[in-house]
């Protein structure tokens, strides 16, 4: 194996120094559980991938990726790393230009977070483990903050979901309709309706769905988004100057087709770029910076966004996905070539 880039971790000490065999971590996910897992000094982010995904009876530990969340900054762990060299690295790297401190690793406050990276091959009812874990949680925040694009009637039957998720079959919760609405309705449309007529369209959908228990309302949560096509999206808020046809605000939106440009104010699509279109793509502070292959000519679209490098990172992530997937399917007799 490859050597470690950095000194023991304090956990690694503290193992050492108490004679103790074995090491376990606290890795938080989606649905506000967290497990212990077994690392070593030679876990890799990858050998942590797989061994989550088999402690958790995943039916596929692809398509998950693990985070680490300090203060108000989520960064996703590099797949060839080992984990306890990231874990050193919001301690040890330094502002330029100043000193270095003595910091004690154990002292910073950071989570390690499993959760699903890349929406392929998710179909609601296939893994109801990866559903109720990762899919229906990280799904609702987006529904929520108004990023796809429904009708009314999509929003009172996904209210009544949501509703029967929070109180069950306790009908007497009615009354406090109007005060959720906030986690029934996406924030955008909250303003649509007066809470009184929300109240009355959701508690119509809520019998209508009459007899089905909360896990149930979860995947039907989902199965009802699932055929959006921004389900599974990441959306990240950028502005642009570059392209005088577009807004100066635009929802960049990754998905497993792509690169989309959308309007935050209409919800309509600018642009769908696939990954084979992309060329280059590259982050550098607060700018991203992509090349399109179009058919007559390369374009050059730069933004600014404060995430610049975790758009950068879930493309390369997609990118290699679609690389090892041709890898496996590439006919035997041209593996040689």
């Amino acid at each position: 194996k490859e050597p470690r880039k950095l000194p023991p971790h304090q956990a690694e000490v503290d193992a050492i120094q108490q004679d103790s065999p074995k090491i376990f971590h606290k890795i938080h996910l989606p649905n506000e559980t967290d497990i212990l897992v077994e690392v070593s000094s030679t876990t890799t982010n990858r050998e942590l991938r797989y061994s989550i995904a088999a402690q958790l009876s995943l039916s596929s530990p692809e398509g998950y990726g693990l985070y680490m969340k300090a203060t108000h900054k989520m960064v996703s762990l590099d797949e060839d790393q080992y984990f306890f060299d990231n874990l050193r690295l919001p301690a040890d790297v330094p502002k330029k230009g100043k000193k270095v401190k003595e910091v004690n690793p154990s002292n910073v406050l950071f989570l390690v977070i499993f959760r699903r990276k890349l929406w392929f091959n998710v179909i609601p009812g296939k893994d109801l483990i990866a559903d109720l874990t990762f899919h229906f949680p990280q799904e609702v925040p987006r529904y929520l903050r108004g990023y796809h694009s429904c009708t009314n009637e999509d929003m009172f039957n996904l209210g009544g979901l949501l509703f029967r998720v929070a109180v069950d079959s306790d009908r007497s919760q009615f009354v406090m309709i109007p005060r959720m609405l906030n986690e029934l309705i996406p924030a955008d449309q909250i303003g649509a309706m007066s809470p009184e007529e929300w109240k009355k369209n959701i508690i119509s959908s809520y019998n209508r769905q009459s007899g089905i228990t909360v896990q149930e309302a979860k995947i039907a949560f989902l199965t009802e988004i699932s055929s959006w096509p921004t389900f599974g999206s990441s959306f990240f808020d950028v502005k642009q100057t570059c392209e005088p046809d577009y807004p100066l605000i635009l929802w960049f939106t990754i998905s497993k087709k792509g690169v989309s440009l959308i309007d935050p104010k209409n919800k309509e699509l600018q642009v769908m770029h696939p990954f084979n279109r992309i060329i280059e793509y590259s982050s550098r502070g607060n700018f991203f910076q992509m090349s399109i292959r179009t058919l007559v000519k390369s374009v050059i679209f730069v933004c600014e966004t404060s995430q610049a490098s975790t758009i950068e990172d879930l493309i390369k992530s997609y990118v290699r996905m679609y690389e090892e997937q041709k890898q496996i399917t590439r006919p035997r007799k041209n593996m040689f070539f």
